[in-house]
């Protein structure tokens, strides 16, 4: 597993920890952040 940073276009960051088998926009989404444009 790994343990990814993300910084929305505010400034907020907020911390998202992958797991095996699950893609990293699927974590991001799930995290809800929706601002990411694929």
């Amino acid at each position: 597993m790994a343990t990814f940073t993300l910084e929305t276009r505010d400034g907020a960051r907020q911390e998202i920890t992958g797991k095996n088998g699950v893609s990293l926009m699927k974590l991001i989404r799930r995290a809800g952040v929706e601002e990411l444009v694929a």
